[in-house]
């Protein structure tokens, strides 16, 4: 099953990197009106973002070079070309931490981010650019299908202040959630029979499956609330 994703993943990344080359090529900058040009400049210095340290394949440091990679990291430094400006970094030890940076107004922009209702209080979202199904992990040998509902009573591993765990804290009240920091800590307590199941996007878990040699894990079901890619910045600054 994640060999086949795994197959699937990398079609989707050289589509999406070879889409971004050829909007580059076609135009080199964005054309701003005389007062957005002049935000730029007088706020160039106030616009910080702090990148996913493990959001791979999305967002995440490099374990050799220690940079920031990935290919929504990627559509960002476009971005930042086509504005003709740099976010200065802030790093960030989790997720969690990077909303907290947001609502303490010391990060800008959040990347790689889903829009949800709480995280709307205190970000304006752009469109989503790409969109990835959140599933249900299980350890291999339990060959049924599963859904949320059969989830009922078991203890389920979720990263911590995700838009899926968010949904699911709300509308699946009777899970017993296991509240983690990374997305490999969920894989590793489905493997490792801390956890009955883990919920998080196809991609993240086809890399980190693949890149740790994580084979005793099956995906079970669909949860039917993906993930849509989309980059958040402060809501008082709606010029961003």
């Amino acid at each position: 099953m994640f060999t086949k994703w795994i197959a699937a993943l990398s079609v989707i990344v050289l589509a999406f990197l070879l889409f971004l080359y050829k909007k580059d090529n076609n135009s080199a900058v964005v054309t701003l009106d005389t007062a957005e040009q002049q935000w730029l400049i007088e706020h160039r210095e106030e616009l910080y973002f702090a990148p996913d340290p493990f959001y791979a394949p999305f967002e995440f440091f490099d374990d050799k070079s220690g940079n920031t990679i990935g290919f929504a990291h990627e559509y960002l430094r476009l971005v930042e070309k086509k504005l003709g400006v740099q976010f200065k970094t802030i790093r960030a030890s989790s997720f969690a931490q990077i909303l907290s940076l947001a609502k303490q107004k010391k990060v800008v922009i959040v990347n790689a981010v889903t829009e949800t209702p709480e995280r709307s209080q205190y970000l304006l979202f752009t469109k989503p650019y790409i969109e990835v199904r959140n599933v249900i992990l299980v350890r291999k040998g339990e060959n049924k299908d599963v859904s949320l509902a059969d989830l009922n009573g078991k203890k389920v591993s979720v990263v911590k202040d995700y838009a899926i765990t968010e949904y699911l804290l709300k509308n699946h009240p009777n899970i017993k959630y296991d509240i983690v920091l990374t997305d490999l800590n969920a894989i590793l307590n489905v493997a490792y029979r801390i956890s009955d199941a883990a919920i998080l996007d196809i991609a993240t878990a086809s890399y980190f499956a693949e890149k740790e040699g994580i084979s005793n894990i099956r995906v079970a079901g669909d949860t039917r609330y993906p993930i849509r890619l989309a980059i958040g910045s402060r809501k008082d600054w709606s010029i961003l």
